[in-house]
């Protein structure tokens, strides 16, 4: 979802080759662009409604910016699922730090900052200082779920590469 934006395929490989599409698997959408531009390949989000690490309506927005800067972008939440459902351990069960808290900001110039404390994630140890105010220590479910494997991902790389060679 983040390799979506010019702001980071630019950063990341200045002038190289960028992806023909983008596709996020229970992605936190914590982070919001200043630039809002987009590489304009098409962005596909994927969230599950148990998923507590997945806020629907930062989502929703990060989708709307993906739109404005040029991107075709879907959300699309699957009813009745944890997050790692494609996962192999049975669910639900707890584990790790929930991030949805988190609330970051990337500006023009390329500096993540978080909305609660501003302070800049400007090496190691304000990212851990950073996740550790925002993020909740009760961790968030996860749970394989079989009937939620199948989803519409093939039908959307098909469309993204028809043409490609």
């Amino acid at each position: 979802m983040l390799g979506a934006f010019a702001q980071t395929a630019e950063a990341l490989n200045p002038g190289g080759k960028r992806f023909a599409a983008h596709v996020s698997y229970n992605g936190p959408c914590i982070a919001q662009f200043d630039d809002i531009r987009a590489t304009g390949a098409p962005v596909l989000l994927l969230a599950r409604s148990e998923d507590g690490i997945v806020d629907p309506e930062r989502c929703n927005d990060i989708v709307e910016d993906l739109r404005e800067g040029g991107a075709e972008a879907k959300f699309v939440v699957y009813e009745g699922a944890y997050h790692q459902w494609d996962g192999s351990f049975p669910g639900p069960r707890t584990i790790g730090r929930n991030l949805a808290g988190c609330d970051l900001n990337v500006n023009a110039k390329g500096v993540v900052r978080d909305m609660l404390t501003l302070l800049p994630m400007s090496g190691p140890f304000l990212r851990k200082v950073i996740l550790g105010v925002c993020s909740d220590s009760e961790g968030y479910l996860i749970g394989r779920d079989d009937a939620v494997r199948d989803h519409d991902v093939g039908m959307f790389l098909m469309r993204a590469f028809k043409g490609r060679s």
